[in-house]
């Protein structure tokens, strides 16, 4: 008797979650750059009228995308086009600060159905002790929605300002702490989706290179520091990331809620390197070296673990990823691999 009255529940929610994402028109604010088109694509799958905003314009728009010329850094402009086009759902790729959000959510708050902040993994505690930037005891299983956040702020600035004209000075005042606060005092109804690492074609992180680069060159061997091979963080192919923020959107289970997103079970770098090498068909050997990390890796404290668990969100909403580990890994290595031959 409860296995069918949990089946009528699950019914139910799908078919009212099916009638709401039919109707809605969405506007993605970033929805050029590499998550974007993939969100696109996965909302109109489901009979969603989709609107990319482009600061130029000047953008060829993908499947099923209709582009709109506008900046985010005028809230009044955005929000007039959330009216010419009946907008009812927004979702926010590229809220890094909260100075220029606040202002764009006090012009759409009441005038849209639900905000979609994409925050990310980085607002918690164990983030700051892996960058060293607080002490403390970590957290050594999954890192649930409740747990502990970061005691510092803008976890990318230096201790010296970057340049005007350098392009990465957005960092230095990004932090999506603030904008999860401020998201949460809106009387529109909100979602908050903290993305896991995000990789795939497109990637300008390159995640998977450490592997795929010597693994495509042929090399006998991928040597790799012994703590980068017993880290373990929580990553998210981009289709599969782009399938649960659509999701998201329009499930009535995940109106003013917080979820983690990414891979259901968190593995080893060393894991992931087998992964890879089984894709590319790679018979070489791994080296383990226990010097310290060199370069980026040796300010990070890779004993410090920072895998989530997504087990809120698929309860919530259902979600399974639609694509498969090997489509994951065989189009990113084809990714990769085609930039190394350039």
């Amino acid at each position: 008797m409860k296995s069918l009255l949990r089946g009528r529940l699950v019914f139910l929610v799908k078919q009212g979650w099916d009638r709401y994402s039919h109707k809605m028109r969405t506007l993605i604010i970033g929805g050029t750059g590499f998550l974007g088109p993939q969100i696109s694509k996965a909302l109109t799958k489901s009979g969603t009228k989709v609107f990319a905003a482009s600061r130029s314009g000047a953008v060829t728009p993908a499947a099923n995308m209709e582009i709109v010329q506008l900046d985010r850094n005028q809230p009044e402009a955005i929000l007039a086009a959330v009216r010419t086009h009946q907008i009812d759902t927004v979702i926010d790729v590229i809220a890094y600060d909260v100075e220029t959000t606040e202002p764009l959510l006090n012009c759409l708050d009441g005038k849209i159905d639900r905000y979609i902040l994409l925050s990310s993994g980085d607002v918690y505690r164990n983030y700051g002790l892996f960058q060293k930037k607080e002490t403390g005891v970590p957290q050594l299983t999954p890192l649930t929605e409740e747990a502990a956040l970061r005691g510092s702020l803008y976890p990318y600035r230096g201790d010296v300002p970057r340049s005007p004209d350098d392009p990465l000075r957005w960092m230095d005042s990004y932090d999506k702490i603030p904008i999860e606060r401020t998201v949460r005092q809106l009387e529109t109804s909100w979602s908050i989706l903290r993305l896991p690492m995000v990789y795939g074609p497109g990637d300008k992180q390159h995640r998977f290179r450490w592997a795929v680069a010597p693994m495509a060159r042929k090399k006998d061997r991928l040597t790799m520091a012994t703590a980068w091979a017993d880290w373990t963080t929580t990553y998210g192919y981009v289709e599969n990331v782009a399938a649960a923020i659509a999701i998201a959107a329009g499930h009535p289970r995940a109106v003013n809620q917080v979820f983690n997103i990414g891979e259901e079970k968190p593995v080893l770098h060393t894991e992931w390197a087998t992964r890879i090498a089984q894709v590319m068909n790679w018979s070489g050997n791994f080296v383990f070296k226990d010097d310290p990390p060199k370069g980026p890796l040796a300010d990070l404290d890779l004993s410090i673990p920072f895998a989530v668990c997504t087990q809120k969100f698929r309860e919530a909403t259902g979600f399974t990823e639609p694509f498969s580990l090997h489509h994951c890994l065989a189009e990113t290595v084809a990714g990769e691999s085609s930039l190394l031959r350039d």
